[in-house]
């Protein structure tokens, strides 16, 4: 069976701005996950988990990096 990759994300990072101070939600994220893939993402609290599913569903513009569903680059 041929898999293809369905959700792709390069070098992804979402960056907030707090009274001057710079929080890192993401920095540098690779993910590839193939047609037919069963994925968990696991994480403390704070770990980044809602601010990845935020950017892969277009919810949410990433700071740096591409997020690509079905090879069509969303983050644009």
């Amino acid at each position: 069976m041929k898999y293809d990759s369905v959700i792709e994300t390069e070098d992804l990072a979402r960056h907030y701005y707090l009274g001057g101070v710079v929080i890192k939600a993401l920095d540098g994220i690779d993910v590839k996950i193939n047609r037919g893939e069963y994925v968990s993402v696991v994480g403390p609290s704070g770990s980044g988990k809602t601010t990845l599913f935020n950017l892969i569903g277009g919810l949410d513009r990433p700071t740096r990096g591409k997020v690509f569903i079905d090879n069509l680059d969303i983050a644009r």
